[in-house]
């Protein structure tokens, strides 16, 4: 029986391609695909941090900051004490929020790195209708430099594809609704979309078999009817109408004026994305760095949250900074309350999933990024105990969690970035 690499792919007329799956012949071990669900929401300008951590161990009393997590406190853990080891203002801080890459200076010199849910998306993807869902409230910043030279654009984004090229984001309810649940084809136009991708490799499958030992070759053949059932899978899922859960209305066209609204509704296309398996990776931006949007006066703020985050220990700016902490915390705890309202077995969603709330910075008024605001909801299938308060010595890499949460979720990764163990 020959060696074959383990990066292998068979090819066909047109340049499709398929990877192969581990074999015997690769000398390797694989994971299997488990059904957890993976999130990660972003709020800019950081917090109060006498208003966020609470007491070291169980999560009893929480503090101001967090109290909308109160009825599911059993179901969080507060992680601090992680960071990424670079400089993380409020531009860098935000595009390299989901990597810790070392970002560039300059129109268009990014340097931001593949981002931990699109890490996810390359695996995770292959069994879902959409590799990965990108929502957020905040518009694109028209761009510039901002006062210590990094682009502004790059604040309008936490998923990136590579170090220069973001992913589009959603931040119109109905277009995100319909993209998710709305926008499949009836059916099959043309032969290509109905013949499997199996056909056009015949040739390099018959040379591949030609290398292999009995074994391989039926995990081969079992490969292959897996891809076969998956396309099949997706090809009805494009064709038909999807079942929807009881309830779900469609939102209204536009975006919301009332900002509660709006965060709640797509805080809603978030949990029902997850819920049914139209995608397992999802990342929702509450707001972009250096923003000074959205409008907070019905909740008595006056001024825009990043000139309040840099209060100058006023008392007065202060309380604001920490009112729209509050509140785009409980945006986060209408989430997890959700997802654990949903049954899936003898368990629930958020059981079955990892849900991640953070933001660029410590604190705002002081740019400090020693540690990082974090919060880790869900049981992870099980795997993850909860209702703690998990102190990291100052300065743990933030992608030590990144990559305990991909381990959970069944994606064959061992180090991500600056990674130097697996914490969840």
């Amino acid at each position: 029986m020959n060696k074959i690499n383990r990066r292998t792919v068979l090819r066909g007329l047109g340049g499709i391609s398929l990877g192969l799956p581990w074999l015997e012949a690769m000398g390797q071990s694989g994971l299997p695909p488990k059904n957890i669900r993976l999130g990660y929401i972003f709020f800019p300008n950081g917090v109060i941090e006498e208003h966020w951590t609470p007491a070291k161990g169980k999560l009893k009393e929480l503090p101001k900051s967090l109290t909308p997590l109160d009825s599911v406190k059993d179901m969080i853990n507060v992680h601090t004490g992680l960071t990424h080891n670079t400089f993380c203002g409020h531009i860098p801080g935000t595009a390299n929020f989901l990597s810790g890459a070392v970002v560039k200076k300059g129109l268009g010199e990014f340097n931001v790195g593949k981002s931990v849910d699109q890490v996810a998306a390359d695996y995770l993807g292959q069994y879902t209708p959409f590799p990965s869902l990108e929502l957020s409230l905040n518009t694109v910043h028209p761009g510039g430099l901002d006062n210590h030279g990094y682009s502004q654009s790059m604040a309008s984004y936490i998923s990136w594809s590579d170090e220069k090229t973001p992913i589009p984001r959603e931040r119109v309810p109905i277009n995100a609704y319909n993209r998710l649940f709305k926008g499949a084809k009836k059916s099959a136009t043309t032969p290509a979309e109905t013949k499997s991708i199996l056909d056009y490799i015949k040739e390099d499958t018959a040379a591949v078999r030609r290398s292999l030992g009995r074994e391989d070759l039926y995990r081969v053949d079992q490969y292959f009817a897996s891809v076969r059932s998956l396309e099949k899978r997706i090809q009805k899922a494009n064709k038909t109408k999807f079942t929807m859960p009881r309830g779900v209305k469609a939102p209204e066209h536009g975006v919301p004026r009332d900002h509660r609204e709006y965060a709640e509704t797509m805080a809603d296309i978030f949990v029902l994305a997850l819920q049914t398996n139209r995608t397992k990776v999802a990342t929702y931006m509450l707001g972009r760095g250096l923003g000074n949007g959205p409008n907070y006066s019905f909740i008595g703020v006056k001024e825009g949250p990043h000139a309040v985050s840099h209060h100058s220990n006023k008392p007065d700016k202060m309380k604001a900074c920490e009112a729209i902490t509050r509140f785009q915390v409980g945006v986060y705890a209408n989430i997890i309350q959700k997802m654990h309202e949903i049954k899936e077995g003898d368990k629930t969603l958020l059981d079955n999933s990892l849900i991640l709330l953070g933001s660029d910075l410590w604190c705002g008024n002081r740019h400090s990024t020693y540690q990082k605001p974090i919060i880790l909801a869900g049981k992870g299938g099980g795997s993850v105990t909860t209702g703690k308060h998990e102190i990291h010595s100052t300065g743990t890499p933030l992608n030590n969690l990144f990559v305990g949460m991909l381990k959970t979720a069944g994606c064959p990764v061992k180090k991500f970035g600056d990674s130097t163990s697996s914490t969840i």
